[in-house]
């Protein structure tokens, strides 16, 4: 150590200290040894030698000038000053969150206050860029203030989300929204010491360029993530962020926040898809009866608990610039009015799903435990005739229409499969059950090219029998 000292004891007045040290220090958790602990006070005295956990100083510098009374010089009567150049050091700003480590760092105590200064750290995975921060009264009931901007790819942000107090907020959320590719993220701290009843609050944003992110409920790919996520505490948000889903391109807003004991997330998101692009994913036997677009919203709320999961979905589509050239109930023209709706809720070992078209109604229930999902119910309602109240039981189809021609459905399914694989090919698909019971109501029925008027059927499978007029 290399200075000069000086302390002065007029009479009738305080002591006057004239100081300037510079020093090396190989333990860096020394720093505290340096500063006036007694003004300080004994709970942040503790606090800074359990945050400056280790590192070395080359060259720090300490200079203390005026009356030892009129500390910390609020009027500018005097001035203490403590610079401490941290290298490969490691500082735990609260027990509660990773410490930095690998860290270059420059803490300024002046006075009262404290400041820090860092371009470069590491944040476990994540690698900090550039971290400011202060402790603007250096008291038992002051506050630690951080802003940090860091760079890591989505799992390693979601790691040290998940080792912070935001591990049921930010953490949750970017477990159910995985990201992929790097993130760019800002973030700021509010810490209280002991003495400060202020709550703690961490607030900040990542921007997604282009990252792949998968959602896990219900199972969904996004290609070509961007925008910017919100968080303030508890609740995440995002507006307006840009995607691709099966290739076609969506916008989408997202929020989460805590919900009784667990936590809650809504995904609103809207897009307006061509037929054609679809082939690649649900096969070109599918499409090729179908053209046009049709514009589409989307709506899914997922509650997050300690075990566990729920979701509820519901995805409306205009159909009016749809061309259909299936069958009736599924034939269509350009132009002609018509809406689609999907609704399923589910969890990790079941969903409940409808679909309602122009003239037609199918509600399912879905065992998702094994291998291939199961259908344990189904009700398929053609023409005239509303959904049964779930849960249902049972296999069932309706039919109330003016005409039906089975002999042109039959042609479609009769169609050899096509040469070009699609996604859908490759997932696991349940097998359609047989209806416990169909009940038809047609005024012109074709079935084997030969046509009845007026004609109804009742048939239960289970028991064998039947009877038509």
């Amino acid at each position: 150590m290399l200075g000069a000292f000086r302390l002065d004891f007029p009479k009738d007045d305080s002591p006057f200290l004239s100081f300037y040290a510079e020093a090396d220090l190989y333990n860096a958790g020394e720093v505290w040894r340096y500063l006036p602990t007694l003004a300080m006070g004994q709970s942040l005295t503790d606090y800074l030698s359990a945050a400056i956990q280790a590192g070395r100083v080359n060259t720090s510098k300490l200079l203390w000038y005026g009356r030892l009374s009129d500390f910390p010089y609020r009027e500018n009567n005097g001035m203490f000053q403590a610079f401490v150049g941290l290298k490969d050091a490691k500082f735990s700003f609260d027990t509660n969150w990773p410490p930095l480590t690998d860290l270059q760092l420059d803490l300024l105590f002046q006075n009262e206050s404290m400041h820090l200064d860092s371009r470069s750290a590491t944040l476990m995975n994540v690698q900090g860029q550039r971290i400011t921060g202060r402790i603007p009264v250096l008291s038992g009931d002051g506050h630690l203030e951080i802003e940090a901007k860091a760079k890591g790819t989505g799992s390693a942000v979601r790691d040290y989300m998940t080792a912070s107090p935001l591990v049921d907020s930010v953490g949750a959320a970017l477990t159910a929204v995985q990201v992929s590719g790097d993130v760019n993220a800002d973030f700021q701290l509010y810490i209280p010491f002991s003495g400060d009843s202020t709550p703690s609050r961490a607030w900040g944003f990542a921007e997604l360029s282009n990252n792949h992110v998968e959602i896990d409920a219900p199972p969904m790919t996004l290609e070509q993530v961007s925008g910017r996520v919100e968080f303030d505490n508890d609740v995440v948000k995002a507006t307006g962020l840009s995607a691709n889903l099966l290739d076609q391109p969506i916008n989408l807003d997202f929020q989460g926040q805590n919900a009784g004991k667990g936590y809650a997330v809504n995904i609103d998101a809207v897009g307006d898809w061509k037929t054609a692009p679809l082939e690649p994913y649900i096969g070109d036997k599918v499409v090729s009866r179908l053209a046009g677009h049709s514009p589409w919203h989307l709506d899914v709320d997922i509650q997050l608990n300690d075990v566990g999961f729920t979701y509820q979905l519901d995805l409306d589509a205009n159909l009016t610039t749809i061309a259909s050239q299936y069958p009736y109930p599924l034939s269509k023209a350009f132009g002609e009015k018509g809406k689609a709706r999907l609704q399923a809720s589910g969890n990790q070992e079941s969903i409940s799903a409808r679909l309602q078209l122009p003239s037609v109604k199918y509600q399912t229930e879905i065992d998702i435990t094994k291998d291939v999902p199961v259908l344990e119910a189904t009700n398929l309602v053609l023409g005239e005739g509303g959904f049964k109240i779930s849960p249902i039981v049972g296999h069932y189809v309706q039919v109330r229409s003016d005409k039906l021609n089975l002999d042109q459905w039959s042609e479609v399914f009769k169609e050899p499969p096509s040469d070009k694989k699609a996604v859908l090919d490759d997932l696991p698909k349940p097998e359609l059950p047989l209806p416990r019971r169909a009940t038809v109501e047609a005024k012109e029925l074709t079935l084997g090219a030969s046509n009845g008027t007026m004609w109804t059927s009742m048939l239960d499978i289970r028991k064998g029998a039947g009877s038509s007029l």
